[in-house]
Order: C-alpha cells, then sequence, then structure tokens
C-alpha cells in the first residue's frame, strides 16, 4: 500500500523532504509539519492520515492518485499573487498555518481578487509596543499604496504619528523575540537612522493580512518605480527576513575596553547591535561590504585582547570588531552569515541602503 501510495506523488506540498502523511478529503500529499498544522485546522477542513495507516480505502487510493499536489497546486493556488508569502517548513507557525487556511479553508487563490491584502489599502488596529516601556497600546495603522506610505496614529486620528515610506521599510515576523505568536517588526529608515516598530495582531489572520498587504503595496511601487525589472524577481526581494540575530559580547576599539552584551541582527548587509532586542533604535551599526573592498570574517581575536571562548573578527577598512559568542554552534552560525555576507557581491538594491543607513 505505501508502495502505491508514493508513486502518486514524489514530494510533498511544501519544502519538506519527506512524505509522510496525506489529506485524504483533499488529495494531497504532506510531510510531518505540515501535517501537524493541517490536523489543527480541523477535519472538516483537511482529514490527515498516516501512510503508515493499515486501513485504507479504494475510494481514498483513488481519490489520491486522481488529484495529488500538482492538480492541487494548479486549483488551490490559480489565482496566488507573487506578492504573497508562500511559506517553508522553516517559517513561523502563524505563516504556516494561515497559509494552509487561506488556501484551503477561505479558498484565498482559487478565485480571482479575494484576499484584502490585494488592494493596496488597508487599514485597522494592532498593539505597538511602546517605544521606552515593555507594554503595548492599541494603534490604528493606515495602509496607502496610492501615497506609498504605512501610517499610524495615536490621539489624533487625523494627523498620523509617523508615516514610513514604502520604499523606506522592511517588515518581518518576530514571535520568538516578542513572546507572541502573532508578532511582527517593521523597520525602517528614516532621517538617516534606522527604527524599529514592533507590533502584533490578536489574531493570526490578521497580522498575515498586514504583511502580505504590506508586501503588495510595496511590490506594486517598485513595478513603477523599476518597470524594467520582473514581478518575479521585484517579489522576491520587496522583503526579506533577517539573516541571524542573538546575543553577542562585544569589545570597544581599544584593548582595555570591557566586553558588553549586545542584540545583534544581520539585516541584508548591516549588522546591527542593540541594548535589548526590542529597543526601538541600535546603539550602533556596522556596513558589511564585500570582501574585495577589505572586508573579512576571522575566527579568534588578535593577540594582546581578552581571550573569550567562542571569539571572532570582523574586519572593515577602518576597524576590527571583536565579538564572542554564547557557543561553539552560535559561533558557526553567526561566522557562516558573515562569511557569506562578505562572499557575496552588493547587489543593485543594496547599494542605496548601504550608503543611507552606513551615514
Amino acid at each position: 500500500m505505501f508502495t502505491r501510495l508514493k508513486k502518486f506523488q514524489p514530494y510533498p506540498s511544501c519544502s519538506g523532504f519527506y512524505i509522510d502523511y496525506v489529506s485524504c478529503n483533499l488529495g494531497i500529499f504532506l510531510c510531518k509539519e505540515c501535517a501537524v498544522i493541517h490536523r489543527s485546522v480541523g477535519v472538516h477542513i483537511s482529514l490527515v492520515k498516516p501512510l503508515s495507516s493499515k486501513s485504507w480505502h479504494l475510494s481514498e487510493l483513488n481519490f489520491l492518485e486522481k488529484v495529488g499536489n500538482m492538480a492541487a497546486r494548479e486549483n488551490y493556488q490559480k489565482h496566488l499573487p507573487l506578492s504573497y508569502r508562500r511559506p517553508t517548513s522553516l517559517d513561523p507557525l502563524v505563516v504556516r498555518e494561515q497559509w494552509v487556511r487561506a488556501k484551503y479553508e477561505r479558498e484565498e487563490f482559487s478565485q480571482p481578487n479575494r484576499g484584502s491584502y490585494r488592494l493596496g489599502h488597508k487599514e485597522g488596529l494592532l498593539w505597538k509596543k511602546d517605544k521606552h516601556k515593555a507594554t503595548y497600546k492599541s494603534r490604528k495603522f493606515m495602509l496607502s499604496g496610492v501615497d506609498n506610505c504605512l501610517m499610524y496614529f495615536t490621539k489624533n486620528p487625523k494627523k498620523p504619528k509617523g508615516k514610513l515610506n514604502l520604499f523606506e521599510l522592511n517588515v518581518t515576523f518576530c514571535p520568538a523575540k516578542m513572546e507572541n505568536p502573532n508578532g511582527m517588526q517593521i523597520v525602517f529608515y528614516q532621517k538617516g537612522e534606522v527604527r524599529c516598530i514592533f507590533v502584533y495582531a490578536e489574531e493570526g489572520q490578521e497580522i498575515v493580512s498586514w504583511y502580505n498587504a504590506i508586501r503588495a503595496a510595496k511590490l506594486n511601487a517598485q513595478l513603477v518605480a523599476f518597470p524594467h525589472e520582473t514581478e518575479a524577481h521585484l517579489a522576491a526581494q520587496v522583503t526579506w527576513d533577517f539573516a541571524n540575530e542573538g546575543w553577542l559580547q562585544k569589545s570597544g576599539p581599544s584593548a582595555s575596553d570591557p566586553y558588553r552584551r549586545r542584540w545583534f541582527t544581520m539585516d541584508r548587509r548591516h549588522l546591527m547591535y542593540f541594548e535589548n532586542p526590542l529597543d526601538p533604535t541600535p546603539r550602533g551599526m556596522i556596513f558589511v561590504g564585500h570582501r574585495f573592498d577589505g572586508f573579512s570574517v576571522r575566527r579568534g581575536v588578535p593577540p594582546g585582547y581578552v581571550q573569550l571562548p567562542f571569539g571572532f573578527t570582523l574586519i572593515t577598512p577602518n576597524r576590527r570588531y571583536l565579538l564572542f559568542a554564547d557557543n561553539n554552534e552560535e559561533l558557526a552560525r553567526w561566522f557562516n552569515v558573515l562569511d557569506f555576507v562578505v562572499e557575496t557581491e552588493p547587489g543593485p538594491l543594496d547599494l542605496p541602503l548601504s550608503s543611507r543607513r552606513s551615514s
């Protein structure tokens, strides 16, 4: 039985590597992680069954053979916009769950023009973290694709407290850092400075809708600004996740300077460090360029400096940064990320950001 099922579909419906389950009523094959999500949305949406089951009806086998992942994709993703984030097995749970619900419960991609995130305009309430406190307050947010901006309001409902240019912002999910399953971080660049806003919605569908609405509005703006670029190419870069985040100890430029524990974020070619993970502004930012321009990363620190375990050195044309991870696993992750950035030539979208963000 297992052999017969396997030949129907050689890969799962996501980016996973192993087929372990099927959805009998949807006719698709699932990896273990996706099966957990399908089960969570209810048997009325997806009836999950392990391939190891000894009980199969002929009608189930025939349906799986008739549909399969390719045919299901053509049906349920027929009108999937390029701006919508397609999750992988590594994405936060809220992204993967809402992807399943959008496809199979709400059928947002089976028909054209479903989903409010396509419109380039959205307004509603989000819980926004206070700039100087650990408290959150309900704030009105408004996205305008016409004006290419995201606004938020406080006491005056007509005058925005902040107006963020879509070309100067990025948005990413950060549930672990915020300790909220629906947490999202907005990073924007204003007057030569980096600012961070942390928000969440009470419902997973709402925060994912905001995320994809911002992506859609930003992509539309970029299509106008870069008419010679393809939509697929721009969609792949319209927002991005951080390459790595975590605690490191950092030394000052002098050998006598003490080490201070900072929260580091690798944002494309910029290594930002904060006193605390949810601070609104970084204490500093290091532009990481290409190795041909004098940038490199080395394990260990130079002689004459305090030697701590798990150290490495980031070398720029103007300074050496001495950094220490908490363990060998974190050291390897940071070293690999920085080495990859150093070995990668800056793309067209990196250069203007570099000039603004390193000022």
